[in-house]
């Protein structure tokens, strides 16, 4: 069920046009088929005006963090953009194998980590300082075309990776305590929430926020990942541990960097 609707971006067409060939709506079910219909039905709303317009739904879930989520799909408008499709048959990742995803702080743009994902499930993610290898497992594809992907750290220690050795000092200390956050996952997706009050947690969850880092991503956290070419550059509002701005940049680079 999709609680708020947006749509931005608009600036050659009105919101009343555009919403009204809009059929999702707050408080209807929220299906990837529904998406697909309302994106054609916004293309064609452009080309009637003589128009092209890009069309990218993303599905956040903003308030989560405070642990009341507001579940909304938003229709992010590229005004002048060629329109782009993705198979949804085709694998999602097929884009970022042999190629580099790199997350960076939303406002300062700092580099802070590169992600290889490979063909058989496991990765390598590392930044400046440290190195982690791992698995991953891929969930359903969502309503917005992203699919989640969870990674699984080998080990809750920092060890780097033999491919990385080379390029990198020694692997840092283990993380100090995470603080007053807990993150569970459910269904392929890792929902974090901030500011919890320790003495209302269970015995599980005081467990949970005292470990480290490595810990944390060796029990799996979940990201979503959407269809892009190597060369895009967005931001990613749905991470269980957003950066700046409640949001990160991310980059697909070509290659191995």
């Amino acid at each position: 069920m999709v609680q708020a609707v947006r749509i931005e971006g608009n600036q050659a067409l009105g919101d009343t046009a555009l919403r009204a060939v809009v059929r999702l709506k707050a408080g209807t079910p929220l299906t990837r088929a529904a998406v697909l219909s309302d994106m054609s039905a916004l293309e064609a709303r452009y080309r009637q005006a003589g128009k092209s317009v890009q069309v990218w739904p993303e599905l956040t879930h903003p308030g989560e963090g405070q642990g009341q989520p507001i579940t909304t799909l938003t229709y992010r408008l590229f005004e002048g953009a060629r329109a782009r499709h993705y198979d949804d048959a085709a694998d999602p990742l097929a884009n970022y194998y042999d190629n580099t995803l790199v997350c960076a702080a939303a406002q300062t743009g700092n580099d802070l980590c590169h992600l290889w994902l490979n063909r058989d499930s496991s990765f390598i993610n590392f930044d400046a300082g440290e190195a982690k290898s791992g698995h991953y497992q891929v969930g359903p594809r969502r309503a917005d075309g992203k699919v989640p992907v969870c990674q699984y750290w080998d080990t809750p220690d920092m060890v780097t990776p033999a491919e990385i050795a080379p390029h990198m000092g020694p692997p840092p200390a283990a993380a100090g305590k995470a603080g007053a956050m807990v993150c569970k996952n459910h269904n392929f997706r890792t929902t974090c929430v901030r500011g919890v009050d320790p003495a209302a947690l269970s015995a599980e969850e005081k467990a949970l926020i005292a470990g480290s880092m490595g810990e944390r991503f060796y029990g799996g956290m979940c990201y979503p990942i959407g269809p892009h070419d190597p060369g895009d550059i967005w931001f990613e509002q749905d991470d269980p541990l957003p950066g700046q701005l409640g949001k990160d940049k991310v980059l697909l680079l070509q290659g191995r960097q």
